[in-house]
């Protein structure tokens, strides 16, 4: 929780927010500009899709994979009755 009046050695609690959300924002960035570069280059290298088509594919089949990824990790991990004893992890099994 973040309290708006707390110190932490003397800086803002806002300010290490802020300072926690421009570095993970700009490692993000370039964790997914290192992905698109190797979708885009072999696509665009033999002038098979346009710069532009290449991007849209890239961004299209990264969401997609993010999508079905995170639905698999919810489904794995939903408590059912089969399991539902306490302590055990389907993800890593």
């Amino acid at each position: 929780m973040i309290y708006p009046e707390a110190r932490f050695a003397c800086v803002d609690q806002l300010c290490l927010l802020i300072a926690a959300v421009v570095i993970g924002a700009f490692m993000t960035m370039n964790i997914g500009v290192h992905d698109v570069v190797n979708i885009v280059g072999p696509a665009v290298g033999p002038f098979a899709l346009s710069p532009t088509g290449a991007v849209v594919v890239a961004a299209l089949g990264g969401a997609g994979g993010a999508i079905m990824v995170i639905r698999q990790m919810n489904n794995e991990t939903a408590l059912t009755p089969d399991n539902s004893r306490e302590g055990e992890n389907k993800l890593f099994t």
